[in-house]
């Protein structure tokens, strides 16, 4: 459900993965449910249902902190900043506290790849924002600290981005 919701087929990968999530549940799984519900949410957020997936977002932050199953956190709280903007575009401000707030607990569980997951989705708002610098300031750190993986989308859009505010 994961790799569809990635690939962009959000309802096949939507009912993937809330397929897949009710499984787990039903078994007794709890830990890696972050995970699963923030596939649910891409899908949902890809179909057009960001309030469902605004929703699905919070319960899974709420979830990651009350458990432990942090894991997933700085994703789940980027996410959270994304769905924002796609819900209320004006919400620049909302949007910034939560992506900084995703890039500082990646950056406090020494997450790299949350990480500049966080610091692109910040950098790209403040490109936005008409805030080049800081928003280069932000995102050069993070993507020099990478030494191999440079064919990985993540770090491709990122690479791509620096290109551009430069």
């Amino acid at each position: 459900g994961g790799a569809h919701v990635h690939r962009g087929a959000f309802a096949r990968g939507h009912a993937l993965a809330r397929q897949g999530n009710d499984y787990w549940n039903d078994s007794g799984g709890r830990i890696c449910n972050a995970m699963f519900q923030s596939w649910i949410v891409l899908g949902l957020a890809g179909l057009g249902r960001t309030d469902e997936a605004l929703a699905l977002n919070a319960r899974t932050i709420a979830h990651c902190r009350d458990t432990g199953d942090r894991f997933m956190e700085p994703e789940c709280v980027r996410l959270r900043g994304e769905l924002t903007l796609a819900a209320q575009p004006s919400d620049t401000a909302t949007a910034e506290r939560l992506l900084r707030e995703a890039l500082a607990i990646a950056e406090a569980q020494e997450a790299l790849s949350w990480e500049l997951r966080a610091a692109t989705s910040l950098a790209r708002l403040l490109q936005s924002r008409d805030r080049r610098a800081e928003a280069a300031a932000c995102l050069a750190p993070v993507l020099e600290r990478f030494t191999e993986g440079r064919e990985t989308p993540d770090l491709r859009q990122a690479g791509e981005l620096l290109a551009e505010l430069a």
